[in-house]
């Protein structure tokens, strides 16, 4: 009849819409949308995927309203990602209190690796960039919200130091070492507060 959906089963495989199923199970919904779903009448709904060595499952968690998944067959559990109605995610958490809500298990909770960390407001402009390791420091350039030109913080192991504005900064204007000392105009301060003047020409 018109309309309706054919179904094989081929050398032990099944195939919904298709007629040679190149899989244990195969569907396709053609121009459709939403290609199938599976419905519980429970509080929650989990699908499990199995290979030889471990499982994994995906499902919504009534009570809490997120979409969990993880290895844990229970739905909403903080081990597993947890994503609620409003897109927020949580790691370690299953009530994210913001976009992405991270807690760690008293380690490590959030590593980036190879490349930088870009925080911005509004959307089109980087208000912090927490970039890799140049040399011996870590360089964070903070902007406001309404320039490009960042104005970078650098941190390295014994010092903190402000630099000029601009995408590529290589003028000190203030450094603060790890003895408590503020040094302008000199990278060396030999007192608490050590200003350095530039000699009159």
């Amino acid at each position: 009849e018109a309309g309706t959906v054919d179904m094989v089963i081929s050398e032990g495989k099944v195939g919904i819409g298709s007629t040679s199923p190149n899989y244990a199970l195969t569907v396709n919904a053609g121009t459709t949308n939403q290609i199938a779903r599976f419905i519980s009448s429970d509080a929650d709904a989990v699908i499990g995927i199995q290979d030889s060595t471990d499982a994994v499952f995906i499902g919504h968690d009534a009570a809490l309203d997120v979409m969990s998944l993880g290895f844990n067959s229970s739905m909403g559990v903080s081990s597993n990602v947890n994503i609620d109605t409003g897109g927020s995610v949580g790691i370690g958490t299953n009530n994210p209190a913001s976009a992405l809500h991270v807690i760690g298990d008293g380690g490590t909770a959030a590593r980036i690796e190879n490349g930088s960390l870009k925080i911005r407001y509004p959307a089109n402009n980087d208000s912090i960039t927490i970039t890799p390791s140049v040399g011996n420091e870590a360089r964070i350039l903070a902007a406001d919200v309404d320039t490009s030109s960042p104005h970078p913080l650098k941190i390295a192991g014994d010092y903190v130091r402000f630099t000029t504005s601009g995408s590529s900064p290589n003028t000190e204007v203030v450094r603060m070492t790890a003895e408590g000392k503020v040094g302008i105009g000199t990278t060396d301060p030999i007192a608490k507060l050590d200003i350095v003047t530039p000699s009159p020409i």
